[in-house]
């Protein structure tokens, strides 16, 4: 993969990144914000908002996508290991799916 093809998948990476924070943070009724898509502020997210089914199944939506966008963006898993490649499309529609269950939850609680 070339340079510019890697700096296009980072800049689509920070783009995706985003978007996920957003649709948690606007579109859910939580306490602390999610603040990054890293392990460490993914379970802090989840600690500080309890342990609700709802959040529990955000969390587990939170730690794939996290996992998708690295193997997105570190070419090298890919170049051994074609079943692990990642395309922009994939993460759409997980993304896709992680806004209907937010939204989904939103209905259910209001």
């Amino acid at each position: 993969m070339n340079t510019e093809n890697t700096r296009k998948r980072f800049k689509e990476r920070i783009a995706f990144e985003r978007k996920i924070i957003s649709i948690v943070n606007n579109g859910l009724r939580i306490v602390d914000p999610l603040n990054g898509l890293s392990q460490s502020a993914i379970n802090l997210w989840k600690e500080k908002n309890g342990n609700f089914d709802y959040i529990s199944q955000i969390y587990i939506m939170l730690n794939e996508l996290s996992k998708s966008l690295m193997i997105f963006c570190d070419t090298s898993k890919t170049a051994f290991d074609q079943e692990k490649e990642i395309d922009s499309k994939f993460l759409k529609e997980k993304i896709g799916d992680l806004q209907r269950t937010v939204n989904l939850k939103n209905r259910i609680a209001n």
